[in-house]
């Protein structure tokens, strides 16, 4: 209703107004960045420098395996044979190493969560190590000495 009120006074003031689709991207645009800086603002907490430095090392590529983490993690399995079985069970404990359990995400509605989950799994590492810093709040940092024993996949 206010939208169309805004569209009839800026016809009797006889000036040009975007088309409809011009004006409904900008303000599904905005919404969206407006989230992506919420949900950032919200987990910022939960990110130590620690932390970041390992969630980047997911994104680089694994020299034994020629593939990044983030990749390994995303592939689903596809049969139930004892080696598919195992690996599943290799990237939960990369995971629980990882801390992922502890990670207290109740400061996000469910449903920003699933949408991030279905972002993870569908974007590329450039495109996750492409995001911005609002979107991606981690920092550079040096690891400690307690992050240099990372658990690596078999």
């Amino acid at each position: 209703m206010l939208f169309h009120m805004a569209c009839a006074r800026l016809y009797e003031l006889r000036l040009v107004r975007p088309g409809l689709t011009v004006i409904e991207q900008s303000l599904v645009g905005a919404a969206r960045e407006s989230a992506r800086r919420e949900t950032a603002r919200r987990v910022a907490p939960l990110l130590t420098p620690e932390l970041c430095w390992r969630l980047d090392g997911l994104l680089e590529v694994d020299t034994e395996g020629a593939t990044a983490m983030a990749t390994w993690l995303r592939h689903f399995p596809v049969a139930a044979a004892p080696g598919v079985m195992h690996d599943e069970m290799d990237k939960l404990v990369y995971l629980r190493a990882l801390g992922a359990e502890g990670w207290d995400l109740s400061a996000l509605p469910p449903k920003r969560v699933i949408i991030l989950a279905r972002w993870a799994q569908a974007a590329s590492n450039q495109a996750l190590a492409q995001s911005s810093a609002e979107t991606r709040p981690c920092w550079p940092s040096a690891p400690s000495a307690s992050s240099a024993s990372s658990t690596t996949r078999s």
